[in-house]
Order: C-alpha cells, then structure tokens, then sequence
C-alpha cells in the first residue's frame, strides 16, 4: 500500500512525462508488489534527464525466499534503462531507492550489471550502468544506509549511466560527491550490539517516534548551463 514518489524544483526540472512500471510476480500466489516510477524532465541547459525511483520487495520470509521478487523486479527495470539506452544518442539516467538487496547480490550484479565505477574516467561506458556508492560500502564496514545484526550495509543505491561520471559531462558528479546521510536525530543508541543504529518509526507494533529504519543516501551534482 505505499508507493514511491519523486519530489522536484519545479524552477530547474521540468517535467516532461511520468510513468509507472508495473513488477510481473514470480508466482502466482505472490504478493503484489510496488510499481518503478519512471519519470522524465528537462534541465535548465535543455537535456533531458530519466529518473527512476524503486522500492524492490522487502527479505521478509528469508532472503533467500524472497529473491525471486527482487530478481523480477530488478528484470524490469533492466528492460526499461536498455531501452532507453539504446535510442538515447547521450543518455543521462539516475536509478535511485530501497532496493532490499546489496551491491553484490544478483539483482544490482548479474541483473542491472551495476558496475563500481573505474579509477580512470576514460574507461567509462554511458551505456554502462555504476553504482555510485558500491565501493565505500566495501572498503568501510561501518558505510551503510542500514543496520542488520550489528553490521553497516548499504540496501539503499544510486545508479547512474555512464555520462554521468564523465568530467566533461553537463550534468557531473562523482564518488565523492555522495554518501549517506548521518545527522544526530536520524540516528539513536543500538542497545544489543552497541554503536548507533537509524532511529525507526516502530519497533515491531511499538511506536518510537523516530523516522525511519534506513538513513537517507545523498548526491551532489553539477549542472552546465
């Protein structure tokens, strides 16, 4: 019963066209799961700019049961960005959202094939999905947007096309240019396994008050115009 949105500056994003993007169910008893929010606009320098926005099936019931709603979710989205890199002559797209699953697991590896950006920019493809904080989440153990059993990792993702990581680009950003978002009133004490852990809304059917239990992940870009 909750879907995503996709919140704008109307004074540098003009919307073009939205559209929603229904997820098969990998059975027939499965539940139904949330849309993918596809929604294209204009920037101030007149590209076009593809944002999609996910909220993949959740690991209740198992991670390993669950999997094949995240697979069929992650199928469709790859449908959709090949499409539109196929007849994009520059194409500029951002994936972003709750995708229950880890950069190295099979939906963002083997389906989106999301790539951990080169070292050297000359070796990016725009045709060729990157994660934008793939590599943090594996250098530093305690990098993550969520907290499961005491351990950091990162469900929540940006994705991006290639151009996007180019210098040159007019639309630019890099690596260090995103991160997860660790204010002070996000977080609250992690009584079982010590350190801190996101401050959630419930507990189970207990209300706490808090925001969510996952940290927001942020970007920063630079626009040409």
């Amino acid at each position: 019963g909750i879907n995503v949105a996709l919140l704008y500056q109307r004074g540098i994003f003009k919307l073009l066209s939205n559209r929603s993007y229904p997820v098969m169910k990998p059975r027939r008893n499965s539940r139904p799961t949330r849309d993918i929010l596809h929604v294209s606009g204009q920037l101030l320098n007149s590209d076009t700019l593809e944002v999609f926005v996910v909220h993949f099936p959740s690991r209740s019931g198992g991670t390993k049961a669950s999997e094949p709603y995240r697979l069929a979710a992650a199928q469709r989205l790859k449908d959709t960005t090949d499409s539109l890199l196929r007849i994009r002559t520059r194409p500029q797209i951002i994936i972003m959202g709750d995708f229950n699953d880890y950069p190295d697991n099979k939906s963002i590896r083997k389906i989106l094939k999301a790539r951990i950006p080169p070292t050297e920019t000359d070796s990016l493809d725009s045709r060729t999905l990157y994660h934008l904080l793939a590599r943090k989440g594996i250098d530093d153990k305690h990098f993550g947007s969520y907290k499961y059993q005491g351990e950091w990792g990162l469900l929540d993702h940006i994705i991006l096309s290639g151009n996007l990581l180019m210098p040159g680009s007019p639309l630019y950003t890099a690596e260090e240019k995103a991160g997860v978002f660790r204010a002070p009133f996000l977080l609250t004490e992690d009584r079982k396994y010590g350190d801190e852990q996101p401050f959630r809304t419930y507990y189970g059917m207990k209300y706490q008050g808090g925001y969510s239990d996952h940290l927001p992940v942020w970007a920063e870009f630079r626009l040409l115009y």
